[in-house]
């Protein structure tokens, strides 16, 4: 964070005592939610009135016992024109550049937080053509933390396309850690309905769908999660300042030349590797780093906030810390969806199908959006084994098939809002955990979007397993919701299609398509009783459907 913007964040949180404070999402370049009651919310005193407003507009509220007001306003017809919000208390804070369209949340683990610094050169080319969109936007929650319990504020900004995929944006790093994804999302939905579009850019590789569930999601489920006491805002200025006083003892040591203990280091953020020493530089810089983060807190706690500081666990632990920190501020933000890319850190899990039930339930709950919209990613082919013996025929690794993708094939069916979108026809290289391609993904999302929260009448997913049928020493296989017809990617015969007696060892068999079906057949196998396409962790499957919607994979299915 530069010296500049942590000055004019530090003053925000040491306005007059009687200065309306907003939420970081309540800012210039906001978008807000068409057709829905949209909160807008913040901070004052106790007696002192405020009024927003907005649009012909204008609502009045009183703060609540610990200083927390919030209006509601009515639906609002999408507009394009930039408009200025009034927020006004015993001082006025004026939102400009707001813009009326369609927002939705985007979430998930490295693949959405992936950024056009790091995806095919095309596509990012593709994408800085559109950087004088005025209409698609972003609230970029833009530095990894973590709370144990619901924090009052988070980090980030709102970003246009001149930031994100602009060469200015890019020159200054704005563009870092925006989803590709989310970005292909955004435009092609804002290009397709004509309205401005926004996503809320909340992310974190590495990590685990549990990081991300709301309380009321665990809850909802009666799942057991771990979970930290939440602390008051003068018990947070304590742990602060007793904080502070100990940096500058250790500050004190690092300009003395005395050696640092790991532990020591551990507890400001530096992580100390066996025989590793680290220079006192670097010490000293990830102190003053922790002192202006620290700094902004203080000043928030004397107001009655807790918000972000930038060191793990110093705001406790819990097993959803990410969306006490990344996503719970935002709440109750209106949105109409949300897309999510997740599940690679899950792959062992047998329970993942009831942690997107628990996803779905609470993030619902928190954004106040009944059964909301979730368009899932299937997770891309990859070789977890790295060409171990578990990836020899017979014997191919299905930890990620049987474990994620058909918990994502499940929630697709079972829980209301939920869709899913396979992406493993989209050159992807196996040895790759983070395929290049982003604009296909994004345009596959928008389209199960167009299709089912806006009405459009378009393809927005591949055909799917219906039914095998044994013919004589030939197994023919049937899909639903075939649009054009059956044909191969690479105009080859079908692939990855195997046979089993049992249902546990496969081989492969040969295949060819034979109308709206596929005929299986395989010598080594005389009495087959099972059959299933692609359904292991390094399989891309040529199978498509002649529009170019692949195919989905799907697991063991009994011949009958």
């Amino acid at each position: 964070m530069n010296k500049l913007l942590s000055a004019l964040i530090l003053l925000t949180y040491t306005a007059l005592q009687a200065d309306v404070i907003l939420p970081k999402i309540i800012d210039n370049n906001m978008v807000l939610q068409r057709g829905v009651e949209a909160p807008i919310w913040g901070w004052a005193d106790q007696g002192e009135e405020v009024t927003v407003n907005f649009a012909g507009q204008t609502k009045k509220t009183m703060p609540d016992k610990k200083g927390k007001w919030m209006i509601t306003l009515d639906p609002l017809k999408a507009s394009s024109v930039n408009r200025i919000m009034s927020i006004k208390g015993s001082n006025e804070i004026k939102v400009s550049n707001v813009l009326v369209g369609e927002v939705w949340l985007a979430s998930g683990q490295s693949n959405m937080e992936w950024d056009f610094m790091r995806v095919d050169k095309a596509e990012r080319e593709y994408t800085m053509k559109h950087a004088d969109n005025k209409f698609v936007r972003a609230f970029h929650v833009n530095t990894h933390i973590t709370s144990g319990f619901p924090l009052d504020d988070t980090v980030g900004l709102w970003k246009t396309s001149h930031d994100m995929v602009g060469e200015k944006g890019i020159k200054l790093g704005l563009q870092k850690g925006i989803s590709a994804v989310a970005f292909c999302f955004a435009l092609k939905l804002q290009q397709e309905l004509g309205v401005p579009v926004a996503f809320i850019d909340s992310n974190w590789g590495g990590r685990r769908i549990e990081s991300f569930i709301p309380d009321e999601g665990y809850e909802a489920l009666g799942l057991k999660y771990r979970k930290s006491g939440e602390l008051e805002a003068n018990e947070v200025k304590d742990k602060i300042e007793k904080k502070l006083s100990s940096l500058i003892v250790i500050l004190k040591d690092v300009k003395q030349g005395k050696e640092i203990d790991a532990k020591v280091l551990s507890s400001i953020g530096i992580r100390q590797r066996k025989g590793q020493k680290v220079n006192a530089q670097a010490i000293e810089k990830r102190i003053a780093e922790l002192q202006n983060d620290l700094s902004l807190a203080l000043e928030a706690a004397k107001k009655g906030l807790v918000i972000p500081v930038n060191l793990h666990g110093f705001l406790g632990i819990a097993e959803n810390d990410i969306y006490n920190a990344m996503i719970a501020p935002l709440t109750p933000f209106a949105l109409k969806g949300a897309i999510w890319y997740q599940g690679e850190s899950n792959r062992t899990s047998k329970d993942y199908f009831q942690k997107l039930q628990a996803l779905s339930k609470g993030w619902s709950k928190v954004f106040n959006v009944k059964d909301i919209p979730l368009h899932l990613v299937q997770i891309a082919p990859f070789d977890y084994g790295r060409n171990r013996k578990t990836n020899t025929p017979g014997t191919l690794n299905t930890t990620l098939s049987d474990n994620v993708w058909a918990a994502q094939y499940k929630a697709a069916k079972e829980i209301a809002g939920m869709t899913v979108v396979p992406i493993h026809d989209t050159n992807i290289p196996i040895n790759n955990i983070h395929p290049p391609h982003k604009l296909p993904v994004g345009n596959r999302l928008t389209l199960r979007a167009l299709k089912e929260q806006y009405g459009k009448d378009i393809v927005a997913s591949g055909p799917e397993f219906a039914k095998a049928a044994k013919r004589g020493n030939q197994i023919i296989v049937s899909f639903n919701d075939i649009d054009q017809g059956l044909s191969t990617k690479d105009g080859k015969a079908p692939s990855h299609f195997e046979v089993s007696e049992d249902g546990k060892t496969f081989v492969s068999a040969e295949a060819k398509i034979e109308g709206n079906t596929v005929v299986v057949s395989s010598p080594s196998v005389s009495k087959p009783k099972f059959v299933r396409m692609g359904w292991y962790e390094t399989a891309l499957p040529n199978l498509q459907d002649k529009n170019g919607w692949p195919v989905f994979a799907f697991p063991s299915q009994a011949i009958k």
